[in-house]
């Protein structure tokens, strides 16, 4: 488990779910930096050597190279957590953030997927609470949204609130122990 995690964990508490943001958050940059560097290219070759142009559509280029660089390096910092008496979102490269909501703050628990969610297996996550603005309201981009509902609906409600999932146990297909192990500090 890491040391982010354990350091914001009450004494007798237990991790439920500990996962990452979907890869889709930290990938998409990517195409979209190399579709620039294919036009960057070909306006290069068009305009004049020496034009301050194409010295600013090249540093335009390295700017996008560097946001992907950093949305990676933000999605390896973000982790969401699941323990058996709280929800919280550690998020953060620099400046670190911790949101928190316990369990029984929580009044209601939705997940949504769009057509791309439901193509790459990605969706959100909404929590709410009676009456308040909270820290954490939606956390976007979790990887199989549908069974952390359920884990989270099953420590909500008991195990008889949350659906079966035929052939496997409830716990299983949501926390691999050795994932805490790689998700690093």
């Amino acid at each position: 488990m890491t040391a982010r995690v354990v350091n914001h964990l009450i004494p007798g508490e237990r991790v439920l779910v500990s996962t990452r943001r979907h890869p889709v958050v930290a990938v998409w940059p990517m195409p979209l930096s190399l579709a620039l560097l294919i036009v960057v290219a070909a306006l290069s070759a068009r305009l004049p050597a020496g034009s301050p142009l194409v010295d600013l559509l090249w540093w335009l280029w390295l700017a996008s190279v560097g946001y992907a660089l950093w949305r990676m390096l933000e999605w390896s910092n973000d982790v969401f957590v699941v323990t058996d008496r709280r929800v919280m979102l550690f998020s953060g490269f620099l400046t670190r953030r911790v949101a928190m909501m316990p369990l029984v703050k929580v009044t209601d628990l939705t997940y949504q997927r769009t057509v791309g969610g439901r193509l790459l297996r990605y969706g959100d996550l909404i929590i709410e609470s009676a009456g308040q603005d909270q820290a954490l309201h939606t956390v976007g981009y979790l990887p199989s949204p549908e069974d952390l509902y359920h884990e989270v609906a099953a420590t909500l409600f008991g195990a008889q609130g949350a659906r079966a999932q035929p052939g496997r146990e409830r716990s299983s297909a949501l926390v691999d122990t050795g994932e805490l192990d790689r998700i690093g500090d």
